[in-house]
């Protein structure tokens, strides 16, 4: 990686990051309120299990999605090895918390395991990729944390959230007016895009009937 292109690449990750934690945790929070129709009313309660442990399952998936997406510094700066490292010492973690969780918490034992063994591998990416210049800012730090609330069941996800997008909308402390420039602009270009399809698909569809 050049190091005249190091401080975009970092800028870059850190929006990616910002941005996916914050839609994944939303997208999570819906699954949560939309939970008991689906477990209670569609499946009848027959996967009563698979409700309970529902909360740290979406953390952990959230946690893995943006372990993927820090990866990213690690691979431009020719470092792939040290990804792997990371993924190595989640696994290491996972099997011996679930050794430990699993005897005494059945299946939420795991889902806790795997949960903190993919939050591991995240802090080692963010660590490793530091030491390579990822400049990490206190915004990525603390949107980061956002699935720990999704941990905490919907309603208190939804406040977390809610406060999360007050503080970014009336301050910089945590996302850059420039960040938030760049989101609302790819917004915008995404929803243009979209209504210039909208008519395109309408069309091949009564086409197609």
């Amino acid at each position: 990686m050049e190091s005249g292109r190091r401080l975009r690449v970092s800028a870059r990750v850190n929006l990616l990051l910002k941005v996916w934690a914050v839609v994944l945790s939303a997208g999570a929070t819906v699954v949560l309120l939309a939970a008991p129709l689906l477990f209670q009313t569609l499946l009848h309660g027959k996967f009563a299990g698979g409700f309970r442990v529902l909360p740290w399952t979406l953390t952990c998936a959230i946690w893995f999605g943006l372990t993927m997406i820090a990866q990213n510094y690690l691979w431009c700066a020719e470092r792939a090895g040290l990804a792997s490292l990371a993924a190595l010492m989640g696994v290491a973690v996972n099997v011996g918390l679930s050794c430990l969780l699993l005897p005494r918490l059945g299946l939420l034992g795991a889902v806790l395991a795997a949960a903190a063994a993919n939050g591991t591998a995240l802090l080692l990416v963010l660590v490793c990729s530091r030491r390579l210049g990822l400049q990490v800012h206190r915004g990525t730090t603390a949107t980061l944390l956002l699935p720990l609330a999704v941990s905490l069941g919907p309603w208190i996800a939804l406040a977390v959230l809610a406060a999360f997008a007050l503080e970014i909308a009336g301050s910089e402390r945590l996302w850059s007016r420039q960040e938030k420039q760049e989101v609302l602009a790819g917004a915008a270009h995404y929803l243009r895009q979209l209504r210039a399809r909208l008519p395109r698909l309408a069309a091949s569809h009564k086409t197609g009937a």
